[in-house]
């Protein structure tokens, strides 16, 4: 829907100009947007743009994995990871191949 690859921290900056010039343009008014509680998730301009949009922001409550999909997918990730680097691979390829596999 609004890709965007990234290499690097995430902050607030880089997460507003992702949500003011590829998410929000593509979603649909009246659309409600769910995020977790990082920090660059909250304050600056973000709850404004996303009203300005006509979307509705929710937060999930903290300390929540489960209803967070990407969590269970982090974790599959991080297994798969687990078991390349015990095999003494360079880090950079065992990402890689966690990904691709």
């Amino acid at each position: 829907m609004a890709p965007l690859t990234y290499e690097g921290y995430c902050n607030r900056a880089v997460f507003e100009t992702w949500l003011e010039e590829q998410l929000l343009p593509a979603l649909p008014y009246g659309s409600v947007i769910i995020c977790d509680n990082a920090s660059f998730h909250k304050g600056g301009r973000i709850e404004a743009l996303i009203q300005q949009a006509g979307c509705h922001l929710l937060y999930l409550p903290p300390y929540s994995p489960d209803l967070n999909p990407i969590e269970h997918q982090w974790f599959v990730l991080k297994n798969r990871m687990r078991k390349q680097i015990q095999s003494g691979q360079p880090f950079r390829q065992v990402v890689d191949q966690a990904f691709i596999t």
